[in-house]
């Protein structure tokens, strides 16, 4: 059949093209079902307990760092989406300690860290895990930026379609959680200026989405909303009204007046 043809040269490539690149522990940690592994540390991230979230970052971060190859070529979207989530979810405790993690994980590790790293891996043929020679918005560019927003846009993404069949709850719930998520890697100015003017329109039409149909839920959106948009640099929200004029979204353009903007800003905009 075809589609064993296809699996067995997935698993050709597999063999002979990606794991000879990947460290020893990293092919120890794939094993032979390398879902099963994202899946556990998908379900690990969101452990209650700090110290067992510590301890899976620090195995994400030693020995399946974002550039290996298998993000690419044996992760599927949908378990990868499942993988930030859960990570990236991580920010909204507020603890120092995960948060350092994250970065050091979507940013590819620090200056002193690389350098080491680089220094190891001339001297073993085994490391595969060393930063690659960026900085760190070009790693986060390169490695984790595709996956973020996939990520993000997937909690929201609705189909306009059946909207009697989505449960509003649970859509205001990940709404909630992709602004939350958002302000908060606005800390690193590498994640915020690469993912914000891809999320902007989104999360207004979204918004818009829960007023116009979902009204009674509106009020519980609506401060998240708020301090994301204050929180977006003019540049960004300009950039954003034209696209929406020339797409002929003036419904998104005007329903702006109902989301609080901070007074300079909306000084600025208005000048």
């Amino acid at each position: 059949p075809i589609s064993e043809d296809i699996d067995s040269d997935i698993d050709a490539i597999v063999s002979n093209h990606i794991q000879p690149h990947l460290s020893e522990d990293a092919r120890a940690c794939l094993g032979t079902e390398p879902g099963l592994l994202i899946k556990a540390f998908s379900t690990a991230m969101r452990d209650e307990n700090l110290f067992v979230q510590r301890g899976f970052f620090d195995i994400l971060l030693s020995k399946l760092p974002l550039h290996l190859p298998l993000y690419t070529y044996i992760i599927n979207g949908t378990l990868m989406q499942q993988l930030f989530v859960s990570v990236t979810s991580t920010v909204l405790r507020k603890d120092m300690s995960l948060n350092r993690r994250l970065w050091n994980w979507l940013l590819g590790p620090d200056s002193t860290i690389a350098t080491t790293a680089s220094t190891k891996a001339t001297t073993s043929t085994t490391t595969s895990t060393a930063k690659p020679k960026l900085s760190r918005l070009q790693y986060f560019q390169k490695y984790s930026q595709r996956h973020l927003l996939g990520a993000l846009l997937g909690l929201i993404t609705i189909d306009e379609t059946v909207l009697d069949l989505i449960d509003p709850e649970n859509l205001v719930h990940n709404f909630n959680n992709v602004c939350d998520i958002a302000i908060s890697m606005m800390d690193k100015w590498e994640i915020g200026q690469s993912i914000l003017p891809h999320l902007f329109i989104p999360i207004l039409n979204v918004s818009k989405i829960i007023h116009d149909s979902y009204n009674s839920h509106f009020e519980q959106i609506i401060k998240h909303a708020n301090n994301l948009f204050d929180a977006v640099e003019t540049n960004v929200i300009w950039c954003n009204i034209l696209t929406l004029i020339q797409d002929d979204g003036i419904d998104l353009v005007l329903f702006l007046s109902l989301i609080h903007i901070s007074e300079p800003t909306r000084l600025q905009l208005i000048s």
